[in-house]
């Protein structure tokens, strides 16, 4: 159940121009067709939960089911930062942006 709320909430905050552009320099790079690479991502997005970004930047259209699985995507990224920054550590580290702001440069 997890995985498919990650994924409504990905698709609810997902940029749609950035995102078609994304599939047509992918499908152009890759010789294939935007419907194939659309449906390529998609399915991606589901089984490895790999943003249209770590798609394209990974060049998962060339890559087999066995070697996809061992990328570190944005979604198992989240997924290990989540599991792994608990306490006063984890409170650092999501808080991180806000307190560099601040800093003078």
């Amino acid at each position: 159940m997890g995985k498919i709320k990650y994924l409504v909430q990905r698709v609810c905050r997902m940029d749609c121009g950035r995102l078609f552009r994304t599939i047509g320099q992918t499908a152009k790079a890759s010789g294939r067709s935007r419907i194939y690479i659309a449906f390529d991502m998609l399915r991606c997005a589901i089984r490895y939960t790999a943003a249209p970004a770590d798609y394209a930047l990974f060049e998962f259209w060339s890559l087999t089911p066995a070697q996809r699985k061992t990328y570190v995507t944005r979604g198992i990224n989240d997924r290990l930062v989540k599991n792994t920054t608990t306490g006063l550590c984890g409170m650092f580290l999501t808080t991180k942006t806000s307190s560099i702001r601040g800093m003078p440069n």
